[in-house]
């Protein structure tokens, strides 16, 4: 939730029609840590009042500075086939009719970084991970199995293969000659299954370390205290304000807009009574001592 002076004229913004406040502000949120960059068209009636704020997709919009590195006009362009020139639908001179939200811009950059070219490099090893993961678990279970077989007949070698095949794909017994075909299992190295999930749990931590939420606060941490999972979500806290923050200050100066977005419960009380627990340290005894004093 959130609160402003201009509560009623924010409750009449209904972006693409279906939305309210929070909706677009989510949808902007998501965009500009996915993206780099969110923009959403500033619609103002007659006496320069807004009435709307529309989400506008971050593909199309092309951001247009000058020598000197200052934003200067907005354009939404369509998008081109390879090797054509984009056609410009539609410009928007005045900067203050977009609403901009740029994340982890950096010194004279006009662009924000998103998310997931950040952590690039880390989501394609987890993918690579999990594709080599995916063999070993069939080799596993359907191991490669190379046969000689008493013949150098191309086409008895493939119908040999064929019934190979079926016997995993339709679990089908095989009856064939005694000494006809001997089989070579090629066995997967030992561990292994154990290593790739290692090494892929590595992995996770470090993407999750690059996107800044902690694993407990997804729900998905294990093999952690309690108070070392409190102490993760409590170091995640400032980041989630750091966003509402970023969002008040950036509507405050470009929309003239007040609002101040609710925090979630802290988990700070929590730690204290912990500590109080630990220390056996009981504010009220503490008081009722001091009476006696007196």
């Amino acid at each position: 939730g959130w609160e402003s002076p201009k509560k009623a004229m924010l409750d009449k913004i209904k972006g693409n029609g279906k939305d309210i406040l929070d909706t677009i502000i989510a949808n902007m949120a998501t965009q500009y840590m996915i993206c780099g960059d969110a923009f959403a068209e500033a619609i103002r009636d007659n006496q320069g009042r807004l009435v709307n704020l529309k989400p506008l997709n971050p593909g199309e919009i092309r951001i247009v500075a000058n020598n000197r590195g200052q934003i200067i006009r907005y354009e939404q362009i369509s998008n081109a086939e390879a090797g054509q020139d984009p056609k410009i639908l539609h410009t928007w001179d005045n900067i203050n009719d977009i609403f901009h939200l740029s994340w982890n811009r950096v010194a004279n950059e006009i662009h924000g970084i998103s998310l997931i070219e950040k952590n690039k490099s880390q989501i394609i090893k987890i993918n690579q991970a999990r594709d080599l993961m995916a063999v070993i678990y069939r080799r596993h279970a359907i191991p490669a199995i190379i046969w000689e077989v008493d013949t150098d007949n191309t086409t008895e070698m493939n119908a040999f293969k064929i019934k190979q095949d079926n016997i995993f794909k339709k679990v089908e017994n095989l009856v064939v000659p005694k000494g006809s075909a001997e089989a070579t299992v090629l066995q997967m190295q030992r561990g292994s299954i154990e290593e790739g999930v290692v090494m892929i749990k590595s992995l996770t931590e470090d993407l999750t370390r690059g996107f800044g939420v902690p694993a407990v606060t997804q729900g998905s941490e294990s093999g952690s205290s309690e108070a070392t999972s409190k102490i993760l979500h409590l170091n995640y806290q400032p980041r989630g304000k750091w966003h509402r923050t970023f969002v008040e200050k950036q509507m405050k100066a470009q929309l003239n807009i007040e609002i101040n977005f609710e925090e979630p419960p802290s988990i700070d009380p929590a730690l204290m009574t912990d500590a109080r627990k630990n220390t056996g340290d009981n504010p009220t005894d503490n008081k009722l001592k001091e009476v006696k004093d007196e």
